[in-house]
C-alpha cells in the first residue's frame, strides 16, 4: 500500500523533517512505501503555492494518507486532508497504519 505523509512544517523547527523522517523509517520498515514530501526536495524561488501543488500531484497518486501529529494546525496539511477525505482516500494517523500494518495480506 502507498501512503502520503501529511503533516505540519511551517513554524516547526527544521520545517518537522526529524518527525517526518521518523514516521517515514516507522511506515517502510511496516512494509509501506510512503511518499513524504520533505524527502522531495527544496527549490530556489519556489513559494508556498508551489509546494502545495507538488504535493498534493504525489499524494493523488497514492491510495491513502497518514497523518503526523499537529497536521489540524497546518494549511498545507488540511487541504492536503480536505482533498484526500473528498477523493475518498483513507486518511489515518501514523500510529493506526502501524498497529493495524493494512500493507500485508491478511492470512486465510
Amino acid at each position: 500500500m502507498k501512503l502520503y505523509l501529511s503533516g505540519p512544517m511551517q513554524g516547526y523547527p527544521e520545517h518537522n523533517f526529524p518527525a517526518f523522517k521518523r514516521a517515514r523509517k516507522l511506515l517502510r520498515d511496516a512494509g509501506y512505501e510512503v511518499v513524504c514530501p520533505a524527502e522531495l526536495g527544496n527549490h530556489d524561488g519556489w513559494e508556498w503555492e508551489d509546494y502545495l501543488r507538488r504535493d498534493l500531484k504525489v499524494m493523488l497518486e497514492c491510495e491513502s494518507v497518514a497523518t503526523l501529529p499537529g497536521w489540524e494546525t497546518s494549511l498545507g496539511a488540511q487541504l492536503e486532508i480536505d482533498v484526500a477525505g473528498r477523493l475518498r482516500m483513507r486518511v489515518e494517523p501514523v500510529e493506526f497504519w502501524l498497529a493495524y500494518n493494512l500493507s500485508r495480506p491478511i492470512a486465510d
